[in-house]
């Protein structure tokens, strides 16, 4: 089994609305947890930037349908490379939201707030040095 991961960020078409945000996130979520795909995925600003790590056919798979979603545009491909070991071993979709309309359920599946602190990405991965880890952070910090 090879493991692989691949970091994509997208345009939401239009801002969804936070009960839009809990489903998708929700049904990600449970979706990743079947396929034994570990990664996180941010919101901020209208923008998505994902993380997917497990299985190279299940994760270019969920990829596949990602790039079919018709709720996001603008889909670029940033990283997509093989894995030694997960960089998110302990997170099955999780994600953090960023949203001018407030916060959302912190009992939603996976909620962890790292906008606010981003020092919780750094305590939580494999390898805080990593490439992936930079862009993660780069884009939490970013105005």
């Amino acid at each position: 089994m090879a493991l692989i991961h691949l970091v994509y960020m997208s345009s939401a078409v239009r801002w969804p609305d936070m009960d839009e945000l809990a489903e998708l996130l929700h049904t990600a979520y449970e979706n990743n947890r079947a396929l034994g795909i570990t990664g996180l995925l941010l919101y901020r600003k209208a923008t998505f930037l994902q993380v997917l790590e497990g299985d190279e056919a299940a994760v270019r798979d969920v990829y596949a349908r990602i790039q079919r979603d018709p709720r996001h545009t603008g889909l670029v491909k940033l990283i997509d490379e093989p894995l030694a070991s997960r960089q998110f071993p302990d997170w099955t979709g999780s994600f953090e939201l960023d949203d001018p309309q407030g916060a959302p359920d912190p009992g939603i599946p996976g909620y962890i707030d790292v906008f606010s602190d981003s020092s919780r990405v750094l305590a939580r991965v494999a390898d805080p040095s990593s490439r992936t880890v930079r862009l993660l952070l780069n884009f939490i910090r970013r105005a």
